[in-house]
């Protein structure tokens, strides 16, 4: 059987299969709230992958006065890991994007390099966390 992906706006009904998937990664990913992915499916600014019409990962953002489009999070349940999920949910959000990362986070910082993003920065987190910040190498790629 070939697996079909299907990238789509969330609904607020989908919080709780994000917020599944977002735990299996509660390591590199804060706790994600179920009211702020419902609010992001109100502002339609949540995106969920799905294969064979079942969720198998999202991409929560913001996009900011500035013209930036800010990631918040963005995840893949791990049985789904390179079937190029993650990449199709960063491409579905409009550029230019940003996103920080944790700087130890090697799986999630080697992707961003991978699908062309670039180091922009780094800072550390008031708790002393040291995070990546990776953008769109240009404006309207």
């Amino acid at each position: 059987m070939k697996e079909l992906l299907h990238i789509r706006l969330g609904t607020e009904d989908d919080a709780p299969r994000c917020q599944f998937i977002a735990r299996q990664w509660r390591n590199e990913l804060p706790f994600v709230m179920r009211p702020a992915l419902r609010e992001a499916a109100a502002r339609k600014q949540l995106f969920i992958a799905e294969v064979n019409g079942h969720v198998v990962g999202f991409v929560h953002w913001y996009a900011r006065l500035d013209g930036w489009n800010t990631i918040h999070e963005i995840a893949v349940g791990r049985a789904f890991l390179g079937w190029g999920i993650g990449r199709a949910l960063l491409n579905s959000v409009p550029t230019p994007r940003q996103l920080k990362c944790k700087a130890d986070n090697n799986r999630a910082n080697r992707f961003y390099a991978a699908v062309g993003m670039k180091q922009a920065g780094t800072e550390t987190t008031r708790k002393g966390t040291p995070l990546i910040l990776w953008q769109d190498d240009e404006w309207g790629e």
